[in-house]
């Protein structure tokens, strides 16, 4: 008996995760917000949802990108933004379980707001989807999108996450690139060059493994699916702009050019500080670098 017990307890200290995908739900989706409002037509006929995420304490933001998108003949639903950084300490250590808390109150409210609306579009059986962050640029007229749209669903019916720029940018307008992988401590990875590859289908379109930025995306039900399958299966490790790569067998394509894209003259600023109501930012173009974990990225080796 006391042989049973020693060599259960040597497993238990060699292994103290016993694996980054429990077969029971975790409590991720149990902390994510419910949308409650009937969104409008978006504008764009292959679109059924465009939402915004908008901090209630960012109104100004909110403001803007309606005014943009107006513009355009779009309309969006905006979603009361999760503020990562009024969640409670045992709240946080439920959503990271066995791991370390890697991620701030804004990035871990980002999130959960991603997350929240996957799942509305997953409860309302929604085709596709345009989720958008309140610091985006329109650069061209967004129908351009449903003409890539169609052509990538010849291409590949199966896709899952369509980026509307190639990558995101600092403060100066330079791009910034992702070149490492961060993984889980227990989850399986491919090598840091599968991830680095990007793949050109033609002058529009490119098939991607890696990026930052999660700001305008567009995201089929399969990607929805895939999304929920996974985050109601997994703790929280880290920001969504890169964890959304390593949901086994997701299929991600971007712009070659910037349709759609950051506007990096306004800062991401309520990711790296709390938000307040007398902060008058949002019209401040801050040295303060766009991407949520700016240490991966680096040059390659």
């Amino acid at each position: 008996m006391f042989r049973l017990f020693l060599v259960v307890a040597l497993l238990a200290w060699k292994s103290p995760i016993q694996g980054y995908f429990f077969s029971e739900q975790t409590p991720v989706l149990n902390h994510l917000t419910k949308v409650t409002e009937n969104p409008p037509e978006s504008g764009l006929p292959l679109i059924d949802c465009i939402y915004v995420i908008n901090l209630d304490e960012r109104p100004q933001k909110w403001n803007k990108i309606q005014d943009e998108l107006g513009q355009n003949n779009l309309h969006a639903l905006r979603f009361s933004a999760i503020n990562g950084w009024k969640l409670r300490e045992d709240i946080k250590q439920k959503l990271f379980g066995p791991y370390s808390l890697n991620l701030n109150g804004g990035q871990t409210g980002c999130l959960l707001s991603h997350l929240s609306i996957v799942y509305d579009a997953y409860r309302k059986g929604y085709s596709h989807i345009w989720v958008l962050e309140d610091d985006i640029k329109i650069n061209e007229p967004p129908q351009v999108l449903e003409e890539l749209l169609m052509r990538l669903c010849v291409i590949d019916p199966e896709w899952d996450l369509f980026f509307t720029d190639p990558d995101t940018k600092n403060s100066k307008g330079e791009t910034i690139l992702s070149w490492d992988v961060f993984v889980r401590p227990d989850q399986p990875a491919e090598p840091v060059n599968y991830y680095r590859e990007r793949i050109v289908i033609d002058d529009d379109l490119m098939e991607i493994r890696q990026r930052f930025g999660m700001y305008s995306v567009i995201i089929s039900s399969r990607g929805v699916q895939k999304i929920i399958d996974y985050f109601s299966h997994v703790y929280l490790w880290s920001p969504i702009d890169i964890d959304i790569f390593y949901i086994p067998e997701i299929k991600v394509y971007a712009a070659r050019r910037d349709i759609v894209t950051v506007n990096w003259q306004i800062p991401i600023s309520d990711t790296v500080s709390p938000p307040s109501n007398n902060d008058e930012r949002d019209d401040i173009a801050e040295n303060v670098p766009q991407g949520d974990v700016l240490a991966l990225s680096k040059p390659p080796d």
